[in-house]
């Protein structure tokens, strides 16, 4: 009954946040944010993401793309961005970063 509205003894019972949220990063912090979106590589096949605003913790990072193969630079990702290489230029990267409350 983790996460029931109701306990069984009429009061309401709160949300298990085991459950409910993703934690990630150090220090793990509440408020976790999700954070999208796209890019295209430059001729040398890089592309580095800027995030819209910074992670408290490193955020974990998944790219996607569909007519090649890109791949999260080891050792890029940081708290306001990362570095993606694809094979070959103008590729585009879709991009999703989970991470601890950013700093908004």
């Amino acid at each position: 009954m983790a996460n029931s509205l109701n306990d069984g003894m009429n009061r309401p019972s709160q949300l298990d946040r085991r459950y409910a949220a993703v934690y990630n990063g150090s220090p793990s912090a509440g408020a976790n944010i999700v954070q999208t979106g796209q890019g295209i590589s430059t001729a040398g096949s890089l592309l580095n993401i800027t995030f819209g605003a910074a992670f408290l913790g490193t955020p974990r990072v998944q790219v996607t793309q569909y007519d090649g193969q890109a791949v999260v630079t080891a050792g890029s990702v940081g708290l306001t961005g990362f570095t993606v290489l694809t094979a070959g230029g103008s590729k585009t990267v879709d991009w999703l970063a989970i991470g601890s409350g950013a700093s908004w």
